[in-house]
């Protein structure tokens, strides 16, 4: 919850350099593609050219825990069928403050199973519950699939000695859902106040250190 990382993407400002976890994760998640769609793993380190040799050892771990997962998991499905890198879009009203849209690429979808990947170890946080949520959403509302249906969500962790397997439960899953509202609500408020013309300080934390966008953040 940056509200100065929000201002930026909203006024298309330039990102400071990206973070290392940031592109080891993108470059993983291409791969995982790659892989799921039958393709060789053709990796591209321009993005951190410099840091290109660890990456290629940081990368291989996660990379074959995925081919044990899909060798030992009881997916009960035909993976021809899955699709990965799906980009889906979600027009939503919100209140008085008009339309945005909600937007998700998801790693795994076949008929009532998301597979969200993750490339490091497992963290069965927050943030990877309302993401699954949101994904949930977004595949709900393009594929006209009523809410009695059940449809399975999963965090799969590829960064340990062995994949982790994490399914979101019903009661996970309704936290996940308020908490989720709750961010819109938030980001809708900033999206607003930025409209208007205001500037957005950030408050210093710990949440900080790690900020793609502390070069850039007046608050630091």
């Amino acid at each position: 919850k940056c509200p100065r990382r929000i201002e930026n993407k909203l006024l298309g400002r330039p990102e400071s350099s990206p973070h290392y976890n940031l592109v080891l994760g993108k470059i993983v998640h291409a791969q995982i593609a790659n892989l799921l769609a039958g393709k060789r793993v053709n990796p591209d380190y321009s993005l951190f050219p410099e840091a290109a040799s660890v990456m290629q050892v940081h990368i291989q771990r996660p990379l074959d825990n995925l081919m044990k997962f899909l060798l030992e998991a009881e997916l009960n499905t035909d993976l021809n069928k899955v699709q990965t890198e799906l980009p889906l879009d979600m027009v939503m009203s919100y209140r008085e403050d008009g339309n945005f849209m909600l937007h998700g690429d998801l790693d795994f979808y076949t008929d009532g199973t998301i597979i969200d990947f993750k490339s490091g170890v497992k963290r069965n946080t927050l943030e990877n519950r309302r993401q699954l949520v949101a994904y949930e959403m977004l595949v709900r509302h393009n594929f006209h699939i009523d809410p009695e249906i059940p449809i399975k969500l999963f965090n799969v962790f590829l960064g340990g000695n062995q994949p982790m397997i994490y399914e979101l439960n019903e009661k996970d899953k309704a936290k996940a859902g308020d908490s989720l509202l709750e961010e819109i609500d938030f980001m809708i408020g900033i999206i607003s106040l930025v409209e208007d013309g205001m500037s957005m300080p950030c408050q210093i934390s710990m949440d900080c250190i790690a900020c793609e966008y502390r070069c850039i953040c007046r608050g630091v």
